[in-house]
């Protein structure tokens, strides 16, 4: 039996929520009643797409109406969502989390006792004690070039989920994900316990933590305290912390798990917000996400501990959409681009040519929140100007008329990869979320270590020899990068086939 996802209202609890309803579980997670009660992971990469992804409607009788109300319907083309593969791998990878999170932390239940009383009796208690003693360490980061639908993509994920779950037996508020979003300014331990409290208030409104916590004066120790312990209260499957580079401006290797002082009048002292999560994420065996652009690498610092920690679970690197096509599979560019073409209140809407789809990647740079965009206005100025189509000229004029920042960024982004020019590495060494997507040190010169090369350059060297010691390796790296490929458009019809 499986629990039904949607929120219920009650009288007596009227904010969103869910009776738990446990179903089977197979194997170690039989007995964990917090597993249980979670909505079971879609079986099939299509059932997890089709949950995941968000399409507009806009049928026939909607590019009927008249111009002005179809420019008011077509806001709802910011919700687009398309649940490539690496939103399905993350959605994946969260619960996984969850329920390797919840391994020891099931509420206390006679059952259990009974369990552990009778491996006592047998002389192997420690097989019910071995999972939740071992310290895992639940901490990954998702980091990526900006507007490659992070954000977006946590939400979405987070849908799966109810927003909390009551266990009326043991009186009991589970909340599977928490999301919290870091603190803009005075990033310090006080403001990461205060959002952190925040959020649970906000899920959980009966217990009043807003008023309780939240409007008196307490110290850091004393807030960081009372946020571990309603992790625990609620059982919290998952926190993940959104704009995870805002933890400051020193490197975590400096912080020693002590207060550290800072320049301030009232000579106060505060804690590190990253390493904080990272403390109370072991401390409480509760898995911990950091989503976050790659400046996230200047603030964790440089050391090889920080990096096991947040690259040991096989996420990818969230990058700009690949336009290579991998045995004969269209590209994550192309699923996109041939899916948001299918969003449109044009009666004549052209169709998806080569042309169109290299036009609008010489100005997006395959960066999904800037296609989306450009393809809004694209067809929002069509509207205005009382045409049903667009031509290859009109998104040369709203790229350069509407998102004339934006293409001089992405500009500097396509010179770069497709033949190193030293401009644009200036100018994007300046941009400390930038900068590390494109080998380059924040705030330097601009010059890269090695130039960058593609894909298949860098596979053709990785099967070459290392090269021996006392000798000049002969290899040779490229500067050029090859062009977009001039293969047939795919279509969105065959993402089900895409893995």
């Amino acid at each position: 039996m499986t629990q039904d996802p949607t929120p219920s209202q009650s009288n007596e609890f009227p904010f969103p929520h869910v009776v738990a309803k446990l179903r089977r579980v197979e194997l170690r997670f039989g007995n964990n009643v917090l597993i249980r009660a979670l909505p079971a992971f879609p079986k099939s990469l299509a059932a997890l797409k089709k949950k995941l992804q968000v399409l507009p409607k806009f049928h026939d009788r909607l590019r009927a109406r008249s111009a002005q109300q179809r420019r008011l319907q077509l806001r709802q083309l910011a919700r687009f969502f398309l649940a490539l593969p690496n939103v399905c791998e993350l959605a994946e990878l969260i619960y996984m989390e969850i329920c390797e999170g919840y391994v020891g932390r099931e509420p206390n239940t006679a059952a259990a006792n009974r369990r552990m009383q009778a491996e006592y009796l047998r002389g192997t208690v420690e097989r019910t004690t071995a999972e939740g003693g071992t310290s895992l360490k639940l901490c990954s980061a998702l980091m990526g070039i900006p507007g490659s639908g992070k954000t977006f993509a946590i939400y979405q994920i987070a849908r799966l989920f109810p927003p909390i779950i009551f266990h009326p037996e043991y009186n009991l508020w589970q909340i599977p994900i928490l999301i919290v979003q870091m603190p803009y300014k005075n990033n310090s331990g006080l403001n990461l316990a205060y959002a952190i409290v925040l959020a649970i208030s906000r899920l959980y409104p009966p217990g009043d933590y807003l008023n309780l916590y939240l409007t008196g004066r307490y110290s850091e120790t004393a807030l960081l305290s009372v946020a571990k312990r309603l992790l625990e209260i609620h059982r919290v499957g998952i926190v993940i912390v959104d704009e995870a580079q805002k933890t400051g401006s020193q490197p975590l290797e400096e912080f020693k798990g002590e207060p550290i002082e800072v320049q301030k009048p009232s000579r106060a002292t505060e804690k590190w917000a990253a390493g904080i999560l990272f403390e109370a994420s072991t401390d409480m065996h509760v898995p911990l996400l950091l989503v976050a652009t790659s400046e996230l690498e200047i603030a964790l610092g440089k050391r090889a501990s920080t990096m096991r920690r947040n690259h040991g679970n096989g996420l990818r690197h969230w990058d700009p959409l690949d336009t290579t096509i991998v045995d004969e599979r269209p590209s994550d560019y192309d699923l996109y681009m041939s899916a948001l073409w299918e969003q449109t209140l044009l009666r004549d809407h052209p169709k998806y040519t080569l042309d169109f789809r290299n036009t609008f990647h010489y100005y997006s740079f395959g960066i999904p929140d800037f296609m989306l965009k450009l393809y809004y206005v694209v067809q929002w100025r069509a509207l205005q100007e009382n045409r049903e189509t667009f031509t290859i000229a009109d998104v040369h004029h709203v790229a350069r008329t509407y998102f004339k920042a934006v293409t001089r960024w992405t500009g500097h982004m396509r010179r770069l990869v497709e033949k190193y020019d030293e401009e644009s590495a200036q100018f994007l060494a300046s941009k400390p979320d930038l900068a590390p997507e494109f080998g380059l040190t924040y705030g330097a010169t601009g010059t890269a270590a090695k130039p960058l090369v593609d894909s298949r350059q860098a596979s053709k060297e990785a099967l070459e020899p290392p090269p021996v010691k006392g000798k000049r390796s002969s290899r040779k790296s490229e500067n050029e990068r090859p062009p977009l490929p001039t293969a047939p458009v795919a279509h969105y019809s065959q993402i089900g086939g895409a893995q």
